[in-house]
């Protein structure tokens, strides 16, 4: 049984981690807005424009 809560027990220690260190904190914010950003271009860039009709979009 406890081999098997071990993978929960490392999550749950290194979100743990990441709520205390300010500077990890940060970092998270950081990665989780450029991978944001990846995410967003990419879909942006597969999605078709709308046309124009009547001088409207």
């Amino acid at each position: 049984m406890e081999l098997l809560l071990l993978p929960f027990r490392w999550i749950h220690q290194s979100l743990v981690w990441f709520a205390n260190s300010p500077r990890t904190l940060i970092t998270s914010y950081l990665l989780m807005i450029v991978v944001a950003r990846v995410i967003y271009g990419e879909v942006e860039q597969r999605s078709p424009r709308p046309t124009p009709s009547g001088g409207r979009w």
